[in-house]
């Protein structure tokens, strides 16, 4: 193309826009002293497309073989000596790189395998899988219509669909980077509303002039309502932990006991949250009864749905959900129960605007009023700027299951779990420490030396210790042996403050059955006869 002069009279290119790589100018050359390139910076050397086709070959195959180990063990030394992680001066090819993909695959657990029960999220759907890969593509922040136009109309119907789902009429959402956030989000806004309430603005004015204000959760609800206390200065020590009933669930009675002592001690109440699946026990709060609580004290009622909530797609469990349609926020993390890819988590409200109006800087450099579509951005109502679309891997798992789908799916693992409850019950080493209420099966694993005649007993110190330690060891075990992975921990039980250690299975691969169930026993048990324990 023929030369041109800028605005500082120095000749210039204008660089082709059909060719592809063309970054230096005749004014970069003279002023800067840099040798001229016809190209970039190099990347890895090799056949990219054939890079792409065997990454893809790679992933399929991941999905697809059950048979592999769930993982191979191994420590941070060994991984390094075994997989090249350096970073060099010169680009690595595209065949090296193709290697260090299937290492890092081959190396990583395979958290889709059906006996993966250690976390609250396991097996991935396909499509979601595909709509992650195009949302990588994409390459969009969701702050603005203009760069997202898709990903933030997919959003706002899921979000609609969503709260629809929960019984709710209006109201407004936001996907975020995880459950945590979500219920931050729903501190922030309780807080936000009381203190608009009694005339103060938070936003604006801090916390020096504000009263102190506490929030009310069950002793078993996630720790990120401590950890949001303390980041928003209300205080850990602000947050009122209420006792549970056998089953885990909060107790109303104790509930509103704790509000009326607050009060009386001048504090000011401003939230209740309830938890729809509780970590370990899988425990579902009354919403109801917590929302007529809240209704007198005039309390934000918050629904920490983050595991438990996708039984809104179930007609057969939605009645855990009972009361929902009265909070007034709900966190959904579908990449729990509905096998997105991780992660994807929404935070759901009533309250039309209150997002906005609790979090807009009204930014005037991205949030320009008098552009096209500036109606749809999200950026303001967000705590984050720059924020990642997981609205599109969503829509296209359940585009691709249908709701119809996931109710099967829910149901199905409703039944393993009840299947798996009803074999600890049957079989002499195993002990079940609560009725489950989810999809979470509780119990212990009673070794060989504890039963029968040989028994000692039940519950004495020697029994304690013995349980206690065989759950570590035989956990160590699998890992080792890599057939399947099931996390253990103990928690304040039935006024047993620290009780032995117990399994907590997990049931919720979209492939599981009553064979994974047995299996999973069966391993258990081999393996504590093999160490003799």
């Amino acid at each position: 193309m023929p030369p041109v002069r800028n605005e500082n009279g120095k000749t210039t290119t204008r660089v082709d826009p059909q060719l592809k790589k063309k970054v230096v100018t005749s004014v970069a050359t003279e002023e800067l002293g840099v040798a001229s390139a016809e190209e970039g910076p190099e990347d890895a050397s090799g056949d990219r497309s054939k890079f792409f086709s065997d990454v893809l070959q790679m992933l399929e195959r991941r999905l697809e073989d059950t048979d592999a180990p769930v993982l191979k063990l191994a420590s941070p030394e060994e991984l390094r000596e075994r997989m090249d992680l350096s970073i060099g001066a010169d680009p690595r090819s595209y065949d090296d790189l193709a290697e260090a993909c299937q290492h890092v695959l081959d190396y990583s657990v395979r958290t889709g395998h059906p006996h993966f029960h250690n976390q609250l999220f396991a097996s991935v759907s396909p499509a979601g899988v595909a709509g992650e890969l195009l949302t990588a593509v994409a390459n969009a922040s969701m702050y603005t219509y203009e760069v997202a136009p898709v990903f933030t109309v997919l959003e706002n119907d899921l979000l609609e669909r969503m709260r629809g789902l929960l019984g709710w009429k209006d109201g407004d959402g936001i996907f975020n980077p995880g459950g945590s956030i979500s219920n931050l989000y729903a501190m922030n806004l309780a807080r936000f509303r009381k203190c608009k309430e009694i005339g103060y603005s938070v936003k604006e004015d801090g916390l020096s002039g504000a009263p102190v204000m506490v929030c009310f959760a069950s002793r078993d609800a996630h720790y990120s309502i401590t950890k949001a206390a303390g980041l928003i200065g209300i205080g850990t020590k602000r947050v009122i932990k209420v006792d549970v009933d056998k089953a885990g669930r909060m107790i109303p009675e104790k509930l509103a006991e704790a509000i009326v002592a607050a009060k009386e001690a001048g504090q000011v109440p401003f939230m209740i949250q309830c938890t729809a699946g509780t970590t370990v026990l899988g425990s579902y709060d009354d919403i109801d009864a917590a929302c007529d609580i809240a209704a007198e004290h005039k309390m934000w009622v918050h629904v920490d749905g983050c595991w438990g909530g996708s039984v809104a797609l179930s007609k057969t469990h939605k009645h855990l959900l009972t009361g929902v349609e009265r909070a007034d926020s709900f966190a959904w993390n579908p990449h729990k129960m509905m096998g997105i890819p991780l992660q994807c988590c929404a935070f759901l409200t009533q309250e039309l605007g209150i997002l906005q109006e609790a979090h807009s800087a009204n930014a005037k450099y991205l949030f320009q009023r008098d552009k096209l579509n500036a109606n749809l951005d999200t950026g303001d109502k967000s705590l984050q700027c720059g924020r990642r679309n997981d609205a599109l891997k969503l829509w296209m798992a359940w585009a691709a299951m249908g709701t119809e789908g996931y109710q099967r799916h829910i149901d199905n693992i409703w039944g393993c779990a009840r299947y798996l409850r009803d074999e600890v019950l049957r079989r002499d080493g195993f002990k079940l420490v609560s009725e489950p209420m989810c999809t979470n099966v509780c119990f212990w694993y009673v070794p060989p030396s504890l039963r029968g005649d040989k028994t000692v007993g039940r519950r004495s110190q020697e029994w304690r210790d013995t349980v206690h330690s065989a759950a570590a060891k035989v956990k160590a075990e699998l890992q080792r042996q890599g057939t399947l992975m099931v996390g253990y921990q103990s928690i304040p039980i039935n006024g047993d403050k620290s009780p032995p250690n117990f399994f907590r299975m997990v049931v919720i691969s979209m492939d599981s059955t009553h064979g994974h169930m047995d299996f999973l026993l069966n391993e258990i048990e081999r393996v504590g006869l093999e160490l003799n324990l």
